[in-house]
């Protein structure tokens, strides 16, 4: 298992307990507010009482002109098309509005694109169906503030557009008869990070002459579905929106989300924002992912018991089908990795493959940039034209990345963590080479995954009072993470297979502490320790029912022996990287493998009779020997070079692990002489003496 960053808050443990004592909470929760930025009190108790309110929507920019436009509509009976997106976001922001028209009596239809035949926004053959279908003004959700010439042709054809959507702008807006986007320089609205069916939702209020405490009773089972599952920051109006919106979906009177609630094993179970990611949202996504929207939108809408029944279903298995599509995608990029390790050495991971189904390739960077630590692109080549998506890590913006290499696209969209893409097939190889020359220019030292650390817990810590206590911070998202936990010095003292070998389960002592956890997803055969190996964990904690009584379920999020140099190690593997890539790399002098190291680490490697797993656990075993990550990486790159050994990087996809496996060699070698070790060690010289 690669290493990741581990970054752990630091706070004064002294002003949370004023906080505690002032608010009379447990110390736990106090700390928890205070590490994320929480400290007084005034601010703790909006954030938990919330006691804030909806603001304004008149003061979003074009609001005005957007409301007039539809009102105009409505009162002379125009026929009104809301124009969506086909994720979840975009979903639950058609329905919502079109519910509204519709319960105005207005005239009104809705039109989501189809993600393969059409992609993603407004189109000029779908706004030539709507016009045929006698619409007069075109209302988008989540999308449109980049479809300029799809606007203006709908202008030519003499089809007003409003356009509301939460997607940063480009250079220039489009021109339409209103454009209400947060993300507007000149917008005024207080709440700059709502996702789209945010913004449809304060559209709505606006309609209405209101600021959303009444709206958000009919349409907050939908706003936090939309809201929760597009990953905005759960803070302000957002944790409003979810907050308010989660309790609604547990009385809600939408028979579509009764039956997806039914289907998703969620009917009698506490519904948390957690439920809405992992339970709610992928099968609402996996509609268009595998087919087209109108099954999420239908079930949405229906009002009709079994219909909605037969839809739930449907969803459901959708996405199974988009499961196992994932794992198709997976295996594909198991075998290029295997072939071509150097791959990996990349800034930003750029992979294509023909026919690779568009719906699900978004979920498969998120996982390949979880286990590289990089950000990722992933591209659909079909025929001349290809399509992609791409996910980062917090610091590196991708959607600007993207930007920087728009003479190779033909449309591109997003936000700092997430964008798609689309180009001529063509100009794939070109594309790939200038992102790599932006991440180069710009980030001299890439960012890197890392898993923020709430507090440090000890195990007799872990008890059902203080961890339920969290539940106030609740709904937990994005920029309000579920609280994660540092375990450190654990005695691993059980490592038990569960559910089919596919998970762990894991005992752990620390003095007269026991502590069992869960680590869903590590099969036996890829976890790196045994029993004895002291440890550091981090992990999520909640509360659960289990055979009638409540107990905390711990589940981990990444384990690692509790001597790592985490540093040294991210640190050496960026020198390392730069240094294959042929960069005028800052290498140090120990970045160059001396003997009596090469020595130790074939030695250890014999005794072991190689090594079951990849370099960062292997540098973890010999640190104090090798001392420098990068001279290890140097040197493993040596051995294979003379054939001592072949070193598989591995994928850390399905079942594709890891090792070192020992050759059989026939006489002496000279590694020292090797070209791997000859290169650093010019290069190194050449930093010393200052070239």
């Amino acid at each position: 298992m690669p290493i990741k960053k581990w970054k752990l808050v630091r706070f004064d443990k002294s002003e949370s307990a004023v906080l505690a004592d002032r608010l009379k909470i447990p110390v736990l929760t106090a700390d928890l507010l205070i590490a994320r930025g929480i400290r007084t009190e005034e601010q703790a108790k909006a954030f938990l009482i919330d006691s804030s309110n909806f603001s304004d929507p008149m003061k979003y920019a074009d609001m005005d002109k957007a409301v007039d436009r539809i009102r105009k509509a409505m009162y002379e009976e125009e026929r009104i098309c809301v124009y969506g997106d086909y994720d979840c976001d975009g979903v639950t922001a058609t329905v919502l509005l079109y519910s509204y028209f519709e319960d105005c009596g207005a005239d009104v239809l809705y039109y989501i694109p189809d993600r393969y035949s059409e992609g993603y926004g407004l189109n000029k053959k779908a706004i030539d169906r709507i016009k045929k279908a006698g619409v007069a003004l075109i209302v988008t959700v989540d999308n449109g503030i980049s479809a300029i010439e799809e606007i203006d042709y709908a202008a030519s054809v003499g089809i007003d557009v409003v356009v509301t959507d939460h997607h940063k702008p480009q250079a220039f807006l489009p021109e339409a008869v209103a454009v209400v986007d947060p993300h507007r320089e000149d917008c005024n609205g207080e709440s700059k990070e709502l996702a789209g069916v945010g913004v449809a939702f304060k559209l709505v209020c606006a309609l209405e002459g209101e600021n959303g405490e009444t709206l958000i009773e009919q349409y907050g089972d939908l706003a936090a579905l939309g809201t929760i599952a597009d990953v905005v920051p759960l803070l302000g109006e957002n944790r409003l929106i979810a907050k308010t919106g989660v309790e609604s979906l547990k009385y809600t009177e939408r028979e579509g989300i009764r039956a997806l609630l039914r289907v998703s094993g969620l009917e009698d179970k506490e519904i948390t924002a957690e439920s809405v990611s992992f339970g709610l949202a992928p099968r609402i996504n996996s509609s268009a992912r595998i087919g087209t929207a109108e099954a999420a939108v239908n079930l949405l809408i229906t009002d009709d018991e079994e219909y909605a029944a037969e839809l739930a279903e449907e969803l459901l298995k959708r996405n199974r089908e988009r499961q196992e599509l994932e794992k198709g995608i997976m295996a594909q990029i198991d075998e290029y990795i295997a072939a071509r390790p150097e791959t990996l050495l990349d800034r930003v991971l750029v992979l294509s493959g023909v026919g690779w189904h568009h719906g699900v390739i978004g979920i498969v960077c998120s996982r390949l940039v979880e286990r590289f630590g990089k950000p990722c692109i992933l591209i659909s080549i079909d025929g001349e034209e290809a399509r992609g998506s791409a996910r980062s890590v917090e610091g590196f913006s991708i959607v600007d990345a993207i930007s920087d290499c728009k003479e190779y696209l033909t449309r591109y969209g997003g936000h700092a963590s997430a964008a798609g893409i689309s180009l001529n097939t063509a100009d794939i190889l070109g594309f790939k080479e200038k992102i790599q020359q932006y991440a180069e220019k710009h980030y001299p030292i890439m960012p890197v995954y890392t898993i923020n650390i709430d507090r440090m817990l000890e195990p007799e810590e872990v008890a059902v009072e203080p961890i339920r206590s969290l539940s106030v911070l609740e709904p937990f998202g994005c920029r309000n993470e579920s609280p994660v936990f540092a375990f450190r010095k654990l005695r691993i003292d059980g490592v038990y297979p569960i559910g089919e070998n596919r998970h762990l389960r894991l005992k752990f002592v620390k003095g007269r502490s026991t502590l069992y956890a869960v680590y869903f997803g590590m099969r036996p055969e890829n976890f790196p320790y045994e029993k004895g190996d002291i440890v550091d964990v981090v992990a999520s904690c909640d509360v659960n029912f289990y055979n009638g009584e409540e107990r905390v379920n711990v589940k981990i999020k990444d384990v690692r022996l509790s001597s790592v140099k985490q540093d040294e190690i991210i640190e050496g593997k960026q020198r390392y990287e730069s240094f294959r890539r042929a960069e005028n790399s800052q290498v140090k002098s120990s970045d160059v493998p001396r003997r009596e190291q090469l020595a130790v680490l074939y030695r250890y490697l014999r005794e072991e009779k190689g090594f079951r797993f990849d370099a960062d656990e292997l540098y973890c075993r010999v640190a104090e020997e090798m001392g420098s990550y990068c001279a290890l990486r140097v040197a493993l790159d040596a051995f294979e070079e003379v054939g001592l050994i072949e070193y598989q990087s591995g994928s850390g996809m399905m079942n594709d692990a890891a090792g070192i496996t020992l050759k059989n060699v026939n006489g002496k070698v000279d590694i020292e002489h090797s070209a791997a070790i000859s290169m650093m060690r010019m290069r190194a010289e050449q930093v010393q003496n200052g070239r």
